[in-house]
């Protein structure tokens, strides 16, 4: 899958158009998290390109075992969000004029890391579990390698997760959700610009 630090700068600026007929199209698909989880709300974002890797417009459908789900199309620069709730069992598609476009595989069980808000000096996160199995979890964010926040929480089937970003570097932050026995959970992407006061925009 590809670093979503590589796209961000398209997502800022690129200009994107409409596909010509019959001029292939790519889609590359980033879940939030890394990974789509069953049996709870996921946010999976897109590119569209065509065979130049140029950003393009795209209206389409997402389908599941063939029945429509819900329309889907881009938002700028070819960038566009999908919104569902995935069943373990379905196979899900990205319908675009008769081309099915296969989303990532559909993960059982596992940890969702979504971002609900940027309030300027934080961010609040919401994590989300299948199975209500209380667990603790780590929370972190480092910018350029360096570690800038650790929080922790008790999660059973979802925990809210406030974390200030007030003083956070400019800079590229990952964050990563840990179990107690540090093993990866769940991590993303942010880009961080500090103008004035610290502003955060999501790079997947």
């Amino acid at each position: 899958m590809q670093d979503p630090r590589a796209i961000r700068n398209n997502w800022q600026l690129a200009q994107s158009r409409s596909l010509r007929q019959g001029e292939p199209l790519r889609l590359e698909f980033f879940p939030e998290g890394n990974v789509l989880i069953a049996g709870i709300a996921n946010t999976v974002a897109f590119k569209a390109l065509n065979k130049d890797n140029e950003p393009v417009d795209l209206k389409g459908q997402l389908y599941k075992d063939g029945k429509p789900v819900s329309a889907v199309e881009t938002q700028h620069g070819g960038m566009g969000i999908i919104r569902f709730t995935p069943e373990a069992d379905g196979a899900y598609v990205l319908r675009h004029e008769g081309k099915d476009f296969k989303l990532p595989p559909i993960a059982k069980d596992g940890i969702g890391l979504h971002l609900v808000r940027n309030q300027g000096d934080s961010l609040l996160f919401k994590l989300s579990s299948p199975r209500p199995k209380e667990q603790q979890v780590l929370l972190r964010i480092q910018v350029r390698g360096a570690v800038q926040v650790i929080a922790a929480g008790v999660l059973k089937d979802s925990l809210l997760m406030k974390i200030p970003i007030a003083e956070l570097p400019s800079g590229v932050a990952e964050v990563t959700l840990f179990n107690e026995q540090q093993g990866i959970l769940a991590s993303r992407w942010y880009m961080c610009i500090m103008i004035r006061s610290s502003m955060c925009a999501s790079a997947n």
